[in-house]
This record gives C-alpha cells, sequence and structure tokens, in this order.
C-alpha cells in the first residue's frame, strides 16, 4: 500500500502560506496606496479652496479699485464742468458790463463833442474808429475765451477715457487642479491568491494527492454497496 508523501502535503503547505503572506502584503499596499490617494485629493482640494478664496478676494480687491478709480474721474469731471459753466457765466457777466462801459463811454464823448460845437462829421468820425476799436478788443476777448473753453472740454473730456485705460481688466484665474489621485495598484481575492499559490506547488499537489490511500471505503451492510473494486481509482493528475 503507497505510502501518504508527508513531503508534498508540507511542500503544498508552504504554497498555501506562501499566498496567504503575498495576499496580506498586496492588500497592505493596496490599502497604503489608497490612503496615500486620499490624502493627495483631500490636501489638493484644501489647496484648490484656498485658491478659489484667494481668487474671490482679489476680485473683491479689484471691483473696490474700480469703484474707487471710477468714482474719482467722475467727480473730476464734475468738477471740470462746474468750471467750465462758472467761467462762461463769469465771460457773458464780463462782456455784458464791458458792453454797457463802451457804450457810456461813447455816449459821453458824443455829449461833450455836442456841447463843445464839434460837427456831426467829425463826431461820426471818432464815434466810429470808437466802435471799431471796442470791436476788436471783443474779438480778442472773444477768441481767447474760446481757446480757454476748449482747453477745459478736452481736458474734462479726456477724464473718464484715462480712468478706464487705467482699470485692470485682466482675466483673473483660479489655477484649479482638478486632477484626482487614484489607488496604483489593488489587492487580488484571497480565493485567487491561494489558487495561484497552489499552481506554484502544482507537482507536490499532484504528488500528494496521488499518495493518498486508495483503499475502498468499508460500507455497513450487504450488496453491491459493500464491494469496492479497487481497479476503479486512477490517479488524480492535474495539468
Amino acid at each position: 500500500m503507497a505510502q501518504f508523501s508527508w513531503a508534498a502535503a508540507s511542500d503544498v503547505g508552504l504554497g498555501i502560506a506562501g499566498a496567504f503572506s503575498a495576499w496580506g502584503t498586496a492588500s497592505a499596499n493596496s490599502i497604503i496606496s489608497r490612503a496615500n490617494a486620499d490624502a493627495q485629493n483631500v490636501v489638493r482640494k484644501a489647496q484648490n479652496q484656498e485658491r478659489a478664496s484667494a481668487l474671490t478676494l482679489a476680485g473683491t480687491m479689484r471691483s473696490l479699485q474700480y469703484q474707487t478709480s471710477l468714482r474719482n474721474a467722475g467727480e473730476a469731471n464734475n468738477s471740470g464742468a462746474e468750471l467750465l459753466a462758472r467761467t462762461q457765466e463769469s465771460w457773458t457777466r464780463g462782456n455784458f458790463e464791458q458792453g454797457l462801459r463802451d457804450m457810456e463811454a461813447l455816449g459821453a464823448y458824443n455829449a461833450r463833442a455836442a456841447a463843445s460845437g464839434v460837427g456831426g462829421a467829425s463826431i461820426q468820425a471818432v464815434s466810429y474808429s470808437m466802435r471799431l476799436q471796442q470791436a476788436r478788443v471783443a474779438e480778442r476777448q472773444g477768441e481767447k475765451q474760446s481757446e480757454i473753453t476748449y482747453e477745459l472740454i478736452k481736458q474734462r473730456s479726456g477724464i473718464m477715457p484715462a480712468a478706464v485705460s487705467r482699470l485692470d481688466i485682466s482675466p483673473l484665474s483660479p489655477n484649479i487642479d482638478y486632477s484626482v489621485n487614484t489607488a496604483s495598484s489593488s489587492a487580488p481575492s484571497l480565493t485567487a491568491s491561494l489558487i495561484q499559490g497552489l499552481l506554484t506547488k502544482r507537482e507536490s499537489l499532484q504528488t500528494a494527492l496521488n499518495s493518498i490511500p486508495q483503499e475502498a471505503p468499508a460500507y455497513a451492510g450487504t450488496g453491491d454497496f459493500a464491494r469496492m473494486d479497487r481497479a476503479s481509482y486512477s490517479p488524480i493528475v492535474i495539468n
């Protein structure tokens, strides 16, 4: 009767133990890999939140700068309009008063000339000369006022465009990292590990199985089930 091969069985046991060890190592590495991936994702999420908060703050500060700049420009524009209005009002009042003075001077001259017996032709010549001189003075004043008005309008019209051109309108980017870390490895199932371990000891497993005594089991009772034909057993072959 063949003897059971304990050596082959021991070798198979070593294969099973190795399979358990490999499965444990792979499981531990998988847990570590998932933990590292989760930790990196948590850190990335916190960094993204910080960047988003920084972007919100930058946008708020820029908005406040916009408001301040445009408000100052608006005030300067209003001041320019008020200055132009006051200047034109002053010129209008001055021109009117100057016209009254010119008329008074011309009337006084005519009165003195008439009182002194000066002829009409002479009075008309002098009066024409005075009117011409007054017209030239008024024309020079008008030209000067036009130049000043042009400069005031030019300065005022450039206030708002200059303020807008100084605004920072470059896009704000949060630089969000949308990547996701995943575990680099996953542990095989215990069943798969055991099968792999047994396959590495294929020859020993086959030897151990074939060394099992193949005697017919004793059955109580009589009949065909009480007799087992030893020739019906065949060696086990593992491919």
